[in-house]
């Protein structure tokens, strides 16, 4: 997951971004999902994250300790910011 990506991955249909969207949108809807991350680590202060798991929300099937799943959530999170980086230093990006 960290970047930069190893192997690139196609991203699921139900994840695909809203292509309508505002590109001046999409830095501040990170921020705020960062910001709700940010106070979902606050909120778990004390619990034991090797312990508490929790189905994925991609494939049900895949239980995963706290730990774990706010790992993989902020390395994705890093390589969206790598991604989004190398789109800017493209020849003739706006």
């Amino acid at each position: 997951m960290e970047p930069p990506p190893k192997r690139r991955m196609p991203t699921a249909k139900g994840m695909v971004p809203d292509p309508d969207l505002d590109g001046s949108e999409v830095g501040p809807k990170f921020a705020r999902i960062q910001d709700d991350l940010s106070q979902l680590m606050d909120d778990a202060w004390g619990v034991d994250l090797g312990k508490a798991r929790f189905s994925s929300p991609f494939l049900r099937v895949v239980r995963l300790s706290l730990g774990t799943g706010l790992s993989l959530l902020l390395a994705h999170n890093r390589r969206h910011v790598w991604l989004a980086r190398e789109v800017m230093d493209w020849d003739g990006f706006p």
